[in-house]
């Protein structure tokens, strides 16, 4: 059985995928876990990338009753994925609504990115607590030990004025480095992530709050990864692809261009495939990723492990497609495009020689928030390509 086959076999009609209380726009107590600052367009097009992974696998999908469903005839002929796919709709604005479809799934069928105390745990594939510790950025030298060099630490012990965080930076590194990297407990694409020059860094304004943050060795890198697996039910761990990272220079992210038609350098494989199998000794089952960067001396440093599918999970399982309409190189990133309907959207994509991922309803005036794949014989072309656009499509 080839991969493709295998993992549609282990999802199709037994599992559900929901990205993250994010897109419940109440932001009470009963979603805890993640708190964005993200505009609720962002977040409606950030889940609706789960429609591409359901039509791939089989796996029904949670999404916002605001979504434009063009989307979904149009990724289903793009791809010549012919199956149904169970949509389950909720009110964004409404977390009773969210709640009861949670409640209503069959036992042990929902996949999340992070664990809810408000639900039916039976209705977990993985065990929320699993979820919880593999997703928490304070754990990561659980699961690897090729990590940077990191502390946790607590911010009523080491307070928020910058004399007592620079003490804290020199008992860990014996002097204060001219780059930190900084990071919250949980969060996604680059959320509460800075990495940068330390004298630049406001850590009160940073911490937001929070209770704990990580202080880890800035790595001077010469590529930043994205590699992906998938753990199945019996423990196996298969490869789906890998990438380059877009990354801003404060850590934020703008993408990731899969590299569809070529081999991981080994030592990536090596370090990745480590993690790989602790995460599988937690327990886990289903995708996962890991952000992996390297030296100036070729070394590989895990930095963040995604346990959960990945903004580009969904193209690697269409990657045979993808490398025939539009290259080696495939570049996932988000746009802001002015038209007029969905399908002004999605035309205006497919005129510039690209194809549309997820959108968002109309937001503002006749703007759409999307997420859009473009191509190219390697990793530059496809970046550029993608660029171009997304500047002409404002």
């Amino acid at each position: 059985m080839d991969l493709d086959k295998m993992i549609q076999h282990e999802l199709e009609g037994k599992a559900f995928f929901y990205k993250y209380p994010e897109s419940m726009l109440d932001k009470s107590k009963i979603f805890p876990f993640v708190d964005s600052n993200q505009p609720p367009w962002v977040i409606e097009a950030e889940t609706n990338r789960s429609i591409l992974l359901g039509l791939a696998t089989g796996a029904g999908i949670m999404i916002p009753n605001t979504t434009p469903m063009e989307q979904v005839a149009y990724l289903s002929e793009k791809f010549r994925l012919s199956g149904t796919i169970d949509i389950k709709f909720y009110d964004p604005k409404n977390p009773g609504s969210y709640s009861s479809i949670v409640n209503s799934l069959e036992d042990r069928s929902l996949h999340v990115m992070h664990p809810y105390d408000t639900f039916n745990h039976s209705k977990y594939a993985v065990d929320p607590s699993i979820l919880f510790f593999l997703n928490n950025k304070a754990n990561l030298g659980t699961i690897t030990n090729d990590a940077p060099k990191r502390k946790v630490f607590n911010l009523d012990e080491i307070g928020m004025t910058e004399g007592l965080f620079n003490q804290a930076l020199e008992d860990m590194f014996g002097s204060i480095p001219s780059h930190i990297a900084v990071k919250l407990l949980t969060g996604a694409a680059g959320d509460g992530v800075y990495k940068g020059e330390t004298d630049k860094l406001d850590i009160k304004r940073f911490s937001k709050g929070a209770a704990s943050i990580v202080i880890e060795e800035f790595i001077h890198s010469i590529a930043n990864y994205n590699i992906q697996y998938f753990i199945g039910s019996d423990g196996r761990i298969h490869f789906l692809g890998f990438g380059m990272q877009d990354i801003g220079k404060n850590g934020e992210y703008n993408g990731t261009t899969c590299m569809l038609s070529e081999v991981p350098p080994e030592g990536l494989l090596v370090v990745a495939y480590d993690a790989c199998q602790k995460v599988a000794l937690h327990g886990y089952k289903g995708f996962l990723g890991f952000d992996i960067l390297e030296d100036y001396n070729g070394k590989y440093y895990p930095v963040d492990a995604n346990i959960r599918p990945n903004a580009s999970t969904a193209p690697y399982l269409v990657k045979k497609d993808l490398m025939d309409m539009l290259g080696k190189s495939i570049h996932v990133g988000s746009a802001d495009i002015t038209a007029s309907s969905p399908d002004d959207v999605i035309k205006t994509i497919e005129n510039h020689g690209g194809i549309l991922f997820s959108m968002s309803s109309m937001y503002q005036k006749s703007k759409f928030k999307t997420f859009v794949l473009f191509g190219g014989s390697d990793e530059s072309e496809a970046r550029e390509n993608y660029y171009l656009f997304k500047e002409a499509a404002k």
